[in-house]
């Protein structure tokens, strides 16, 4: 086909359809967020126990607004990592450490019976049914000047490869500020 033109090859052109769009990005790893500070020690607001991890039922209503806000982040991370479980993509979730277990060193008996993230019944079944595991780090063990402990729940699939990317560092100090 031509009009005193170049030559276009009108079914290459018109005809052909377009090719199938690519298959769509597939993530090979979430790392969702959950907030801390109502988690947190270093409030001294004591909002959770692990009997009730989503909040003390004697809250005030400030502290119980506050506890729901964050209570809105959680499920929702605990609906992306779902996803993860059903799509076997690897996630890693990370929190304050929970300080009433004396067999870690994050173990803290002033704040035993205070409630962390990993006192919620989703993530212990993460732990249980699917086979996450929690890897307890020292941030004072990478040159921060506090010990803040935080916990990262890590896929199986990721488990080994973050064990050996964060090793064994632990707090080694006898005081900090």
């Amino acid at each position: 086909f031509t009009l005193d033109g170049p030559t276009i090859d009108f079914y290459e052109k018109v005809v052909t359809p377009p090719p199938p769009p690519p298959p769509p990005a597939r993530a090979s790893i979430i790392f969702p967020f959950c907030p801390c500070s109502s988690f947190s020690i270093v409030s001294g607001n004591h909002r959770r126990t692990p009997s009730e991890p989503w909040g003390r039922s004697d809250l005030s209503t400030e502290d119980r607004a506050y506890v729901e806000r964050h209570n809105v982040l959680i499920r929702a991370t605990i609906r992306l990592i779902d996803a993860c479980v059903r799509s076997s993509v690897e996630f890693v979730c990370e929190n304050v450490a929970t300080r009433g277990d004396s067999t870690t060193h994050a173990y803290w008996e002033r704040y035993e019976r205070w409630g962390f993230l990993w006192d919620i019944d989703e993530f212990k079944a993460y732990e249980r049914v699917h086979n996450a595991s929690r890897i307890l780090v020292a941030h004072c063990a990478y040159d921060s000047r506090v010990q803040k402990y935080v916990e990262l729940l890590c896929s199986h699939g990721l488990l080994d490869r973050a064990r050996a990317i964060l090793g064994d560092k632990q707090c080694k100090h006898a005081f900090h500020p």
